[in-house]
């Protein structure tokens, strides 16, 4: 592929058919990635395990809830 971009063709039906081929190369290549990225999220998730993080504002909420009750039974 790489040679054939060294020299381009002068006829237009020719350039039609070179950036038709380009652009199977392009979509093979894309669909490749996108199985070694899946590949590589399943071997991460099987090596480490899954996220078990949360959202800073999901916890930051039930302390201040906890804040709140704490506060509340102080005060009686």
């Amino acid at each position: 592929m790489l040679e054939t971009l060294k020299s381009l063709p002068d006829d237009p039906e020719d350039l039609k058919g070179l950036v038709a081929l380009m652009g199977e190369e392009i979509k093979s290549l894309t669909l490749k990635v996108e199985d070694l990225q899946g590949q590589l999220a399943a071997h991460r998730k099987a090596r480490f395990g899954s996220k078990s993080e949360k959202p800073r504002s999901a916890g930051l909420r039930l302390a201040g809830r906890h804040r709140d009750r704490a506060g509340r039974s102080g005060a009686a």
